[in-house]
Order: structure tokens, then C-alpha cells, then sequence
């Protein structure tokens, strides 16, 4: 499921503008973490840049950068907040996915952003339009690479 997270050189319900080249390095610079199967979402977007495995509910499988929109590909995971997740998505919730990170600001510009998670939240600062509305599947998809239950 391919979701938006942020749109670039516009700003966010915070005033923050993420330009397009901050967000192009943050991108880059969150590809190993993607590449290695560790950039993981939590749900809800609690205070705190500390993920713990407990409260992981999705993982990022890609990141990219289309016309002026950040998304973020997920793949759901079977842990407590994983299930929540995937029903309030199959309920058609209004799920959002927002970037948690740490930043540079100059004034409401964000002139460096490393990126440390992408989070399910219901009213994300970043991002200014309604969540987007895709297709869930009504069964678990099969997924060879599970490693890990975290409950």
C-alpha cells in the first residue's frame, strides 16, 4: 500500500516548509534503513523520536519522491499495533502517514531533515490533504520475509 507524506515546497499545517532538495537528501539518506528492512512506522505518532519494537505497526518498503508528493510504500506487520492498523485501514479510517524526524529550521524552512520514521496518524501536520484512499486487501496477504512477532 502506497500512501502520501508529505508534499514538498508547500506549507504544512505547522507553517513548515520542506523544500524539495532538504527532502531529496532526507529521501537518499533513508534508502539504507529501507534497504536493510528497518525503517518501521508506529501508530498514532506518540511524543518521542524513540521507536521501540513493541509499538511497531508497519514497515517502509520504499520511499519516493513523485511530482511535488513524498509516499511511502508499507507492508502491514503482525504485531498488536499492526492488526489496529490494518482494521482502521479496512474500515476506511481517515489514516494519514506522516514523517517523524529530526530538523534544521530557518524560520518556518526546513533546511536539513534526517528522516526516522513515517507514522499513521489521523491529522498529520505534513501533510495538507486527505489521507488517500486505497484498496485493502480483505485477506492477509501471504509474506515469505516475516521474521519477527513482536507480541
Amino acid at each position: 500500500m502506497t500512501f502520501p507524506v508529505l508534499q514538498v515546497d508547500t506549507p504544512d499545517r505547522n507553517n513548515r516548509i520542506y523544500p524539495r532538495v532538504v527532502m531529496e537528501w532526507a529521501l537518499a539518506e533513508a534508502q539504507e534503513k529501507v534497504a536493510k528492512r528497518t525503517l518501521l512506522g508506529r501508530l498514532g505518532g506518540e511524543l518521542g523520536l524513540e521507536l521501540g519494537l513493541r509499538g511497531a505497526s508497519h514497515l517502509v518498503t520504499n520511499l519516493s519522491l513523485q511530482g511535488d508528493t513524498v509516499t511511502a510504500e508499507i507492508e502491514v506487520l503482525d504485531t498488536a499495533p499492526g492488526r489496529m492498523l490494518r482494521m482502521l485501514l479496512k474500515e476506511a479510517v481517515g489514516i494519514s502517514f506522516a514523517p517523524t524526524g529530526l530538523a534544521e529550521l530557518n524560520g518556518n524552512t526546513v533546511e536539513s531533515f534526517s528522516l526516522l520514521s513515517v507514522d499513521a496518524v489521523c491529522s498529520p501536520a505534513s501533510s495538507p490533504q486527505v489521507a488517500l484512499q486505497v484498496p485493502v486487501p480483505t485477506r492477509p496477504q501471504e509474506r515469505p520475509n516475516r521474521r519477527f512477532n513482536f507480541d
